[in-house]
């Protein structure tokens, strides 16, 4: 499974592990996430704040399947293009200044 690993792999492969679990946690804890994502107390207990975390972080964990089907298909390319992209940069960017 890992016979084209090289160690200049180890960022794609973590960005894809952190997208893929980390953007789980909302499902189990989405009023913890929610704060540890730096919204305020005030929005993390309402309801409707946690229907778009699930949807976000649903993104993100598609996002990180993508980058392992990439990854494992061989497709290294894609793969480190979809890491380096700016899109995934600037929504990051956006929601954790939103949440300052």
């Amino acid at each position: 499974m890992f016979e084209h690993f090289e160690l200049r792999h180890i960022p794609a492969l973590f960005t894809a592990t952190v997208m893929t679990f980390g953007g789980m946690w909302s499902y189990f804890d989405a009023r913890g996430a929610m704060l540890e994502f730096g919204l305020p107390d005030r929005i993390a207990n309402t309801p409707a704040a946690a229907a778009v975390m699930h949807i976000n972080n649903a993104r993100t964990t598609v996002l990180g399947m993508c980058m392992y089907t990439l990854y494992f298909r061989r497709e290294l390319v894609a793969c480190f293009r979809l890491v380096s992209s700016g899109l995934l940069s600037a929504v990051g960017f956006a929601g954790w200044t939103a949440g300052r």
